[in-house]
């Protein structure tokens, strides 16, 4: 029942959104772009596998809907509306949004700030915890940012942790929100 559930969730803000999925261990085209940023020494081969990448409207998972061996139910949830946000940036800009990700540092770091917002609202969402700004923020390490920029990602979203529970700001959160709400019932009886 989870992961009927978890499709018919993804496949509501793949809608919304203009979205599709692929599942990025079954995708070459990932795999060419893995050896490329690990020839350039831009991010491992490995570690890049592990994370989930949208390039344009199509968000590569790094794990199969439903399969919550390395990724938690709450997590698969959480992944999609992070991804979806990157949907959303690209709608927003287009190409402009590839590029800039991709040969912009600066920009990396804003956009991943942004959907770390939504993780962060997603999370406390389904759990009720706050996940921790710093340890977001690190994560820039492995994208090749500044110290400076993890700094002031860490800052951002900080500033976010004091709003989670009180009102839900990241449109992307929304949208996923909504539609969790609506089918409430069943969210929390496949929890159990």
């Amino acid at each position: 029942m989870k992961t009927e559930y978890l499709k018919a969730y993804a496949s509501s803000l793949c809608d919304e959104y203009g979205a599709k999925i692929k599942f990025k261990n079954k995708s070459i085209f990932m795999k060419f772009i893995a050896f490329f940023l690990d020839l350039f020494n831009i991010m491992d081969k490995k570690t890049f596998m592990e994370y989930s990448t949208t390039i344009g409207r199509t968000m590569y998972l790094s794990f199969e809907l439903g399969d919550f061996e390395d990724v938690s139910y709450y997590g698969q949830i959480s992944t999609i509306a992070h991804e979806i946000t990157h949907v959303s940036q690209y709608n927003h800009e287009g190409c402009k949004f590839f590029f800039k990700y991709l040969f912009s540092l600066k920009w990396r770091a804003i956009y991943e700030m942004y959907a770390w917002g939504v993780s962060m609202e997603m999370h406390y969402f389904l759990t009720k915890r706050v996940l921790s700004p710093q340890d977001l923020a690190n994560k820039l390490i492995k994208y090749k940012c500044t110290s400076e920029q993890v700094r002031q990602v860490a800052i951002f979203l900080e500033n976010v942790s004091t709003f989670l529970g009180k009102r839900v700001v990241f449109k992307p959160s929304k949208s996923a929100i909504y539609w969790l709400k609506n089918h409430s019932d069943i969210l929390w009886q496949v929890n159990g």
